[in-house]
């Protein structure tokens, strides 16, 4: 593959190995674009409320990662298991520490009429000194009731 074109009409026959993996990350822009047609981004409004930031309002409980393991609440955020160690910094919220480095960055948020707000984060999760390296767009609805963000897979 040499562009956004080949990507998007050869991503649905990947074979799941770790070099497709690899290389399909580098292709998450196509997939951005793509579904930017859709829904157009609006340039005048923040992505989404800064209260609920990534490191605070997202369930890391409701999709697969290599933190999964250390999670010990239904809904843990990674404010919750790193503390300050969790950075937000505007649509993102890294985590590098103990050999890892785990990424969440919001990349659109989607607001249909009588529907909940959805959210596409790209998560990055690599474990540095090993060979697990994951690099996988995720969408996410705003639950009410919990005031967080949880995947919808």
């Amino acid at each position: 593959m040499h562009n956004c074109e080949q990507y998007l009409e050869q991503s649905a026959g990947l074979l799941e190995t770790s070099p497709n993996f690899t290389a399909r990350s580098h292709y998450l822009i196509c997939d951005a674009l793509k579904l930017s047609k859709k829904w157009p981004v609006d340039n005048n409004t923040a992505l989404f409320d800064s209260a609920l930031s990534l490191c605070s309002a997202l369930d890391l409980s409701s999709f697969r990662h290599s933190l999964h393991p250390r999670l010990q609440e239904d809904a843990a955020t990674l404010a919750q298991l790193f503390g300050s160690e969790a950075i937000a910094d505007g649509n993102t919220c890294t985590f590098e520490g103990e050999g890892r480095n785990f990424t969440l960055n919001a990349v659109l948020l989607v607001n249909e009429p009588a529907q909940p707000e959805k959210l596409w984060v790209w998560v990055t999760d690599e474990i540095l000194d090993a060979t697990y390296r994951s690099y996988t767009p995720i969408w996410f609805h705003f639950d009410a009731t919990q005031s967080m963000w949880v995947a919808k897979e």
